[in-house]
C-alpha cells in the first residue's frame, strides 16, 4: 500500500510539474517565475491530494497526517531530478538548425535576444529576407542572408533546417504562407518569433 501510494504521489507531482512547464527545456524562467510555477504545481499537488483523502474509505491503514508529511520531501527531489535531467540529457541533445525568416525589426531583436541568452535549443543557421542580393545587405547582426523569403522551400532543404522562426511584423505574402504551410506538413517546424523570444527570455517582445 505504501509503495503504491508513494508511486501515485510522484506521478502526481511529475503531472503537476508538467502541466505548469517545469519540464520544458526550451523555456528560461526567472527566479520569481520559476517559484511561481513551482507553487502552481505545489498547489494543484495539494488540492488534488486532499481532494482524493475525502474520498479514500476509512479503512485506509496509513494516516493521513502521517502520509502527508512523509511525502513532502518529495517535490524537492523531484525538482533537483528536473535540473540535473536538463543539466545533463538536455544539454547533450543536437541543438534545433533554425531559419529566421525576416530580417527587419523583429528579426533583429529575435537575433539579438537569441545570441544573448545560452540556454536555448536552436542554433541560428541563417535569414530569409526579401532584401536578399540588394547592394549593402549582407546579413543580421553576424548572420548570413541565405535567401530571399520566396527561396524558403529550397533553403530549408539545402540547409537541413530543423526549426523556421517567422519573425515577420507586417503581413505575410500568399507565397510565403503556401511555403510554409508546405514545410510544416512536411515536418518542419514552423515557430512564431514571439512564441520563441518568450520561451527563451521569459520577456515578451516589445521591438517590432
Amino acid at each position: 500500500t505504501w509503495t503504491a501510494a508513494t508511486g501515485l504521489y510522484a506521478g502526481l507531482v511529475v503531472g503537476w510539474m508538467y502541466i505548469v512547464e517545469l519540464y520544458r527545456s526550451d523555456m528560461r524562467f526567472t527566479q520569481s517565475k520559476l517559484l511561481t510555477r513551482v507553487l502552481l504545481g505545489m498547489a494543484g499537488v495539494a488540492i488534488t491530494v486532499m481532494s482524493a483523502f475525502y474520498m479514500l474509505p476509512n479503512k485506509f491503514t496509513l494516516g493521513r497526517g502521517h502520509f502527508v508529511f512523509s511525502m513532502m520531501p518529495l517535490p524537492v527531489l523531484l525538482l533537483a531530478w528536473r535540473v540535473i535531467y536538463v543539466r545533463v540529457l538536455v544539454d547533450k541533445m543536437p541543438l534545433r538548425r533554425s531559419l529566421v525568416l525576416g530580417g527587419g525589426q523583429a528579426g533583429r531583436s529575435f537575433i539579438e535576444e537569441a545570441q544573448t541568452q545560452q540556454n536555448h535549443p536552436y542554433e541560428l543557421v541563417g535569414v530569409a529576407d526579401a532584401r536578399y542580393g540588394e547592394e549593402g545587405v549582407e546579413g543580421v547582426l553576424g548572420l548570413p542572408i541565405l535567401g530571399s523569403d520566396a527561396d524558403l522551400r529550397r533553403l530549408v532543404r539545402e540547409h537541413r533546417i530543423d526549426t523556421v522562426i517567422v519573425a515577420i511584423s507586417h503581413g505575410i505574402e500568399q507565397g510565403v504562407l503556401s511555403a510554409l504551410l508546405d514545410l510544416k506538413s512536411s515536418g518542419t517546424e514552423v515557430e512564431d518569433m514571439g512564441t520563441i523570444y518568450r520561451d527563451i527570455s521569459g520577456k515578451v517582445p516589445i521591438r517590432l
